[in-house]
């Protein structure tokens, strides 16, 4: 839930869209807002004795709080173990900041939205200056080809294969994989991202032994239609997934979270089109 509020802030190659469009004079569409909680349901369930103890020892739990305790108990007993999911959508309100509020944060936020906003912005311009002096090249080339000559346009793939077998000294060629997506929403990045994960068998390290890892199989994740034009936007979203995955016991200590992007500060890490590393590791046998 805290991953979906913090994409919010992340500047997408949809966002790139929008601004254009806006820049252009385009009336944009109101954006929705889908929020979604769970709760769980379970025959068992109680309030843990400690919260109620807390309560008593702070003189909150006087006889009214008990019987609305014990109500909120027998909606929780269910006769089976329960997951709710409920999904709300909602058209985003239009945020106004009180007046003796103090704006100093809320400020110092949006300034740093709107540099992001202007990185994300260059970025994408000087792509789209690329590609129309790289497509003149492209056609001055044509008229250069024999007839008997084949032009092939390379995918993001494509393109991102050979950049990595080239660039990336940890690749491997019997241990290394890759996989494309061209989603465009957060939810659909993170769905992409923990189905890959999904599709990795692994045994939880046993806690009672000392176990030996070795280095595993390396997944490289291509993005190319998401944050393309925001190196800081990926970084946060990468951060996210480790997060996630740091709080999964027994994934956390089996796969490292990396990231490389057109924009990264790491120069050795400037790939064509953003990427996701799975870093995988193994038990010695």
């Amino acid at each position: 839930h805290r991953a979906r509020i913090n994409a919010l802030d992340w500047m997408t190659d949809l966002d790139v869209e929008k601004f254009e469009k806006q820049i252009g004079g385009v009336e944009i569409e109101k954006e929705w807002s889908i929020d979604v909680t769970e709760a769980s349901l379970h025959p068992d369930y109680d309030i843990e004795k400690e919260i109620l103890d807390q309560m008593e020892a702070d003189g909150q739990l006087d006889d009214e709080s008990r019987k609305i305790l014990e109500g909120m108990n027998r909606a929780r007993q269910s006769p089976y173990p329960t997951l709710i999911v409920e999904v709300k959508g909602r058209p985003k309100p239009d945020m106004i900041m009180p007046a003796d509020q103090d704006k100093t944060i809320g400020n110092l936020d949006n300034d740093a939205k709107k540099l992001e906003s202007i990185f994300a912005m260059s970025g994408a311009m000087h792509k789209r200056a690329g590609n129309v002096n790289g497509g003149s090249k492209l056609y001055n080339a044509f008229d250069q080809v024999d007839e008997d000559e084949e032009v092939v346009v390379a995918s993001p793939m494509d393109t991102i294969m050979e950049w990595i077998t080239e660039n990336d000294c940890q690749y491997s060629k019997n241990l290394s994989t890759f996989a494309s997506s061209d989603v465009q929403h957060a939810d659909s990045a993170f769905e992409f991202v923990f189905l890959n994960l999904s599709l990795r068998r692994y045994a939880p390290i046993d806690s009672q032994k000392d176990t030996e890892l070795k280095v595993g199989p390396r997944s490289y994740l291509v993005l190319p239609t998401f944050v393309s034009n925001s190196a800081t936007s990926f970084e946060k979203f990468t951060n996210d997934v480790r997060e996630i995955i740091e709080a999964v016991d027994g994934l956390n200590d089996r796969v490292i979270v990396s990231a490389m992007h057109p924009e990264h500060v790491d120069e050795n890490k400037r790939s064509p089109h953003p990427v996701v590393v799975l870093q995988w590791f193994d038990e010695v046998e």
